[in-house]
């Protein structure tokens, strides 16, 4: 069996609390938890678990619990990290952890009820998710010589190609899709809405339905977006016959007249900056794109916290321009049609004409 990461997602759920594995109620949570974030570690002791979450990489994403002391000491010395996105306060004193916890713009919720915990993970989740997530940008023109392949681009953006064509170019098998779902079904055992999901694909997946799998975002949806991030080549390999099957769907839907289209996405001070100085340039995602034709849908996000930037995309795609990759508007074949979705393939190069402030 192939070796993949220990979390195939993008989002980890770190729970620290003295009692997190001694309280009853705290244990009867966890599978709830695990329905909202898959992968749940938990930790007693502070600095075990500030060692776990400085080890994690930049792109990944961190949604911690902590009690009320711990936070206070664990708090202070982890809220800067890029990985680290949003902080619930489980805790005995509302009032007396308000004090201190009124300095971090992370810090979403503090709170005695361990219901209203889970209802306001789940709730704030669904928009986490959405500017959180890691799309992975490409300069693909560098001002240095250095980062530049022989045709004038980003020696990354021509290796990532590369794989993605070789993947294509190799024939899925019904073995590669067998050991996928074994693969799923150890990263679930403990999720059953996911394994729920695993069976479902296991038994009824058809490659006409593929946007209708992506767009549900399940497990799939969540898997590939993060292989596709840190290219994960394991999974990837196994994972090609969807990839096949969605370049063919967006393809065979693909728009024949210029739309405009729009994204919202929080980003880093850096990767804002590398966006600013990249006026008139190209860049590339790593990742299958998912924007709106309604603006109003992709700003209905949550507010970013204090050291990032929201950021809002408005792409004018026009199919006519030569090479350009296929795009597809998928609200007719989504799971989720309200959201007026047009779908860019996989390694798309997009221009960047501006970058103005907004109101």
């Amino acid at each position: 069996m192939t070796t993949v990461d220990d979390n195939i997602e993008t989002f980890s759920l770190i729970w620290l609390d003295a009692a997190v594995n001694s309280s009853k109620e705290n244990i009867q949570a966890q599978p709830d938890l695990r329905a909202i974030i898959n992968y749940l570690k938990v930790f007693e002791n502070v600095e075990k678990c500030e060692k776990y979450i400085r080890k994690s990489h930049e792109s990944d994403r961190i949604v911690l619990i902590v009690s009320g002391g711990l936070g206070q000491e664990i708090v202070p010395r982890i809220h800067k990290l890029r990985q680290l996105c949003v902080i619930y306060i489980y805790c005995m004193n509302k009032k007396k952890n308000k004090k201190w916890a009124s300095q971090y713009s992370k810090i979403k919720l503090i709170t005695t009820d361990l219901d209203d915990l889970i209802h306001q993970i789940e709730k704030d989740h669904v928009k986490t998710k959405k500017v959180e997530e890691q799309f992975g940008i490409t300069f693909l023109e560098r001002d240095s010589v250095a980062d530049r392949s022989s045709f004038g681009l980003n020696g990354q953006y021509l290796q990532f190609q590369l794989l993605m064509d070789s993947l294509l170019r190799i024939q899925a098998t019904e073995e590669d899709k067998k050991e996928l779902i074994s693969i799923c079904k150890t990263k679930y055992k403990d999720n059953k809405k996911e394994l729920d999901n695993v069976h479902e694909f296991k038994n009824n997946y058809k490659p006409d339905k593929a946007l209708w799998w992506y767009t549900r975002e399940s497990f799939l949806y969540r898997m590939l977006n993060k292989a596709l991030r840190v290219q994960d080549t394991e999974l990837l390999y196994l994972l090609r016959f969807f990839i096949f099957d969605l370049c063919k769907a967006i393809e065979k839907h693909r728009c024949s007249t210029p739309i405009c289209t729009y994204r919202s996405q929080s980003i880093s001070e850096d990767e804002f900056r590398g966006l600013s100085n990249s006026i008139g340039k190209l860049i590339s995602m790593s990742s299958f794109f998912s924007t709106s034709l309604d603006p109003k849908k992709a700003l209905d996000f949550a507010d970013p916290a204090d050291d990032l930037r929201q950021i809002f995309f408005e792409i004018d795609a026009d199919p006519r321009i030569h090479g350009v990759q296929p795009f597809a508007e998928v609200a007719v074949h989504s799971a989720h049609p309200e959201e007026r979705e047009v779908l860019m393939t996989v390694g798309s190069i997009y221009r960047i004409l501006d970058v103005s402030r907004g109101d």
